[in-house]
């Protein structure tokens, strides 16, 4: 990545984004409930101290050659960063194409879960005729956590992402998500239907659901974890150690995309790293649908759908037979080549675009 770049991403990763005292009243009125607070001024201020400067060498010198195929991607369009409050919380988000938003509804884009924004930096970029808002969840990214004491609820990222995009005005909208985010936005469709133009989701086709038979199991594995939850969190002496340890996680990833990954999600201090999430999202939500709810949520999607599979992801999991993805009413597929986070890896990223494109394209003036 670039110098000026690196410089910006690491002043930013020692910010911890202010939270809203929870006694503040939160707007009633749509168009008050939330507003954006402040900008990243992109010609921020080039000095820093002695010691992150030493830190930011040592780091730039472990990842040059490897990031270097992901700027040449990820650079090809400007990149705003901003900051959003919106129900007591503060969202950090990422825009492209800003000024395309005048002919094509803006997207939207939600990442998955333990990931962030940067999601989408190789993605965004490539969806040319769209301005494209990739959001960092609550505990993600560069976002607030939630108060002490709350659980990550999924219903509440569904309203977070309604109360960000009042924030950025959209009254109507495209959805992208992924994974996680692929949930969220299937479940926002069902919702609001009359404010999604378009459903976009990859690897992910709705609410996360268990057994009914689990459900107190489930409630008490969620209360036990909570109540000894610790914050500490291991801090790596080399960024490197924190890119291994993302590399081993649930689903395979392309070092190239961990980096990217990493890069947005951490914070230094003291010349060590750790990751800028809530510890507390690695714990069980307290409650989950059912599968005859996620069922519904399904069938209450009215705007055109497309959806992703990688062949090494989720694929296997959906049967030739009947599955969730027959239960939406107007949705398409694509099976491809790829793991998991094929949009953020270079070998798959341009095919993902194209597909998602060609589905845009085609929608016409429905759009």
């Amino acid at each position: 990545m670039s110098e000026q770049r690196f410089a910006k991403e690491k002043r930013l990763h020692k910010k911890r984004l202010p939270e809203k005292s929870a006694s503040e009243k939160i707007p009633s009125s749509k168009k008050s409930a939330a507003k954006i607070i402040s900008k990243v001024n992109p010609q921020a201020e080039k000095s820093v101290d002695k010691t992150v400067s030493k830190n930011k060498n040592k780091i730039k010198t472990q990842t040059k050659k490897k990031n270097r195929s992901i700027s040449k991607l990820s650079n090809k369009s400007a990149v705003q960063e901003q900051i959003i409050k919106a129900n007591g919380l503060n969202f950090a988000v990422k825009r492209w194409n800003i000024t395309k938003s005048k002919n094509n509804p803006t997207i939207l884009a939600i990442h998955g879960w333990l990931d962030n924004a940067a999601s989408f930096d190789l993605l965004a970029p490539l969806l040319k005729s769209y301005s494209v808002v990739a959001m960092d969840l609550c505990g993600h990214g560069k976002s607030s956590h939630r108060p002490e004491g709350v659980p990550y609820y999924f219903v509440d990222y569904v309203a977070d992402g309604f109360y960000v995009a009042d924030a950025l005005g959209l009254d109507e909208f495209i959805l992208l998500g992924h994974s996680l985010g692929a949930n969220v936005a299937t479940t926002m469709a069902a919702t609001m239907p009359e404010r999604i133009k378009a459903l976009l989701l990859i690897e992910g086709f709705g609410p996360a659901t268990r057994d009914i038979n689990q459900t107190c199991s489930n409630l008490r594995t969620s209360i036990e974890k909570f109540s000894k939850a610790e914050s500490r969190k291991r801090r790596y002496a080399e960024f490197s150690s924190l890119v291994k340890a993302r590399l081993n996680g649930q689903w395979p990833l392309t070092e190239q995309a961990a980096h990217l990954l990493c890069e947005r999600g951490c914070v230094e201090h003291e010349g060590k790293f750790t990751w800028s999430s809530d510890h507390r999202i690695n714990y069980p939500s307290p409650l989950r649908m059912t599968a005859e709810q996620a069922s519904f949520v399904r069938s209450q999607v009215t705007s055109p759908c497309h959806i992703i599979v990688a062949e090494q992801g989720i694929a296997p999991l959906v049967s030739a037979e009947k599955t969730p993805l027959s239960e939406f009413k107007n949705a398409g597929i694509t099976r491809m080549d790829g793991f998991h986070h094929l949009h953020v890896d270079a070998a798959h990223v341009k095919k993902v675009a194209k597909v998602l494109n060609d589905f845009l394209s085609s929608l016409g003036k429905k759009l």
